[in-house]
């Protein structure tokens, strides 16, 4: 295995597909990765888009979040969750050190693809896919790493994907089923000379999705923006389908969540900068003329800490305030004001709306895994906790 400069596997590609025969190095540099490397703290600097999350498929919820010693890169593993049925359950890739955080795709079905972040040594992407938890999994590689969102893979019913990589901006590639074999079919430097730079101009692509149709889809941070800056490829070119906002003054604009939706598609924006900074959520209904916009939530300087973006249910942020403490909101996909929720258990990590049981609190301390259920009352009360392995120093 041949190495690079920065002592990361090189990995070529031709004609946007990469060489399957490399994933036994995608396995091995994956599990071997280790050396200096950002502190792996599952607070994000504030105004970075969280990577914690909580995702929706058809009858499964992913979460994912950054477990063990946080503060030590080499003892910090990055877990996907599931649940479906009674209780949270284990359902990370085995075989791949996920000292990175994971990046989740929910779909078809009860399946989902999983991505992980580039971390410590490791400067690509491996990649797998299961048709359900706890079932087996397909592998597969990028030739560079995923962009830093939660929303860096998207699936269509299909089985086509896509995958935001970091480079050029942001990155858009497309494949027809193979993880190891991608095609370009954009970036934010393109896009940023393809589109009006009246209506958006562009610093990073930020999310990825398909919309109704299997119509890909693109979120992005714009410096200035008169729109919500999501682009639709159609007709083979890139179009800015996002809304203009209303009662939000025009200025910096980032897509932080982007899901596509039965009617469309529905995300989580950043809007402002600093103290000013304040979040809106957008949904799409059938055609791009048409959307409804939530009222807008000011974030007064807190940091967000996990977001969780349902296609037909509500949006949930975490954040954590200036003093410290943990909160959060809720607002259903698109319309309405925001609801804060009652002062969130220590350590919670994501919250996830679970059909039939409300609200839950994934917390985590070190190895082990806490679940809170809120009641009517508004007290949160321990539902499940779950131990997992972690193997401590695997990764030095």
């Amino acid at each position: 295995m041949t190495r690079s400069r920065r002592g990361a596997p090189s990995v070529r590609v031709s004609r946007g597909r990469a060489r399957i025969s490399l994933m036994a190095a995608v396995i091995t540099a994956s599990l071997a990765g280790c050396g200096a490397a950002p502190s792996s703290s599952a607070t994000p600097p504030s105004g970075a888009i969280p990577l914690q999350s909580a995702s929706y498929g058809m009858d499964v919820i992913w979460a994912t979040v950054a477990m063990g010693d946080l503060s030590s890169p080499v003892n910090t593993f990055w877990q996907l969750l599931a649940l479906k049925g009674a209780g949270w359950a284990v359902a990370t890739p085995p075989g791949v050190a996920t000292n990175g955080p994971l990046a989740v795709s929910p779909g078809p079905a009860d399946g989902a693809t999983v991505g992980v972040h580039p971390s410590l040594d490791l400067r690509f992407s491996p990649l797998a896919r299961t048709n359900m938890p706890g079932g087996s999994w397909t592998t597969g590689v990028l030739p560079s790493g995923l962009a830093a969102s939660p929303d860096a893979l998207a699936t269509s019913k299909s089985r086509h994907y896509l995958a935001l990589l970091a480079a050029n901006g942001g990155q858009l590639d497309e494949s027809t089923g193979d993880l190891s074999a991608w095609t370009p079919l954009g970036s934010g430097r393109v896009l940023a000379r393809s589109i009006d730079p009246a209506g958006c101009r562009i610093a990073a692509l930020t999310a990825a999705a398909f919309g109704s149709g299997s119509l890909p889809l693109v979120g992005a941070r714009c410096d200035t923006a008169h729109r919500v800056p999501i682009f639709a490829l159609v007709s083979g070119s890139w179009q800015l389908v996002g809304p203009a906002l209303g009662g939000v003054p025009t200025t910096r604009t980032e897509v932080l969540r982007l899901v596509g939706a039965p009617h469309g598609a529905v995300a989580l924006v950043s809007v402002g900068r600093g103290e000013s900074r304040r979040l809106v959520v957008v949904s799409s209904h059938g055609i791009w003329s048409r959307w409804t916009q939530s009222a807008s939530l000011e974030l007064k300087g807190a940091s967000l800490v996990s977001t969780s973006v349902s296609a037909i249910g509500p949006v949930i942020v975490e954040m954590r305030t200036n003093g410290g403490s943990l909160v959060a909101a809720t607002v259903s996909s698109g319309s309405g004001a925001w609801h804060r929720l009652t002062r969130l258990p220590a350590g919670t990590a994501v919250v996830a709306d679970v059909p039939h049981r409300g609200l839950e609190a994934l917390g985590v301390d070190r190895s082990t895994l806490h679940v809170w259920g809120l009641g009517a009352d508004g007290t949160w009360r321990a539902r499940q906790v779950l131990v997992v392995p972690i193997q401590y120093g695997s990764s030095g």
